[in-house]
């Protein structure tokens, strides 16, 4: 779910985690069919290099007479990369490696995607990269994964 809020909260064992939401008016709404499918692939693709899926609910609330539907999403605990970035503050060559080995890591997990799931992201920009606790770049945003057909 690239759309939505995110936040960063703990269970009930004390553990950091990462709650992805994402609303809509009702249950046929584009991004909430796009954020289940996100949703639904992430759940079953494990690398290295993706964010790791912990849980997720859908949750319907009446407020007055209309309906809103949305989608809570559980991961281990992250930050979007732009905010990490502006946190970090990186100069010079420490910079540049930094994003080196951030672009590679996101690279591999495409390659992983492409090559031995045969899915397209469709969508690896800025926002669909999320950053560890130890500073691993993350793909996730999974809203518009496909199967690869090869033509």
């Amino acid at each position: 779910m690239n759309q939505g809020n995110l936040s960063v909260e703990q269970t009930d064992d004390g553990a950091p985690v990462s709650i992805f939401s994402l609303s809509g008016s009702n249950a046929n709404d584009g991004h909430l069919v796009a954020g289940r499918n996100g949703v639904k692939r992430l759940r079953t693709v494990r690398h290295p290099n993706i964010l790791s899926f912990l849980h997720s609910t859908e949750v319907e609330t009446l407020d007055g007479s209309s309906a809103k539907v949305t989608i809570y999403m559980v991961t281990e605990p992250v930050m979007p990369l732009s905010e990490k970035i502006k946190e970090l503050g990186l100069e010079g060559s420490q910079r540049d490696e930094y994003y080196a080995w951030g672009l590679h890591r996101i690279a591999k997990a495409v390659s992983f995607l492409n090559n031995d799931c045969k899915l397209v992201h469709g969508n690896v920009c800025m926002a669909s990269v999320v950053v560890t606790q130890t500073l691993d770049w993350k793909l996730h945003a999974f809203d518009v994964l496909s199967e690869f057909d090869g033509e």
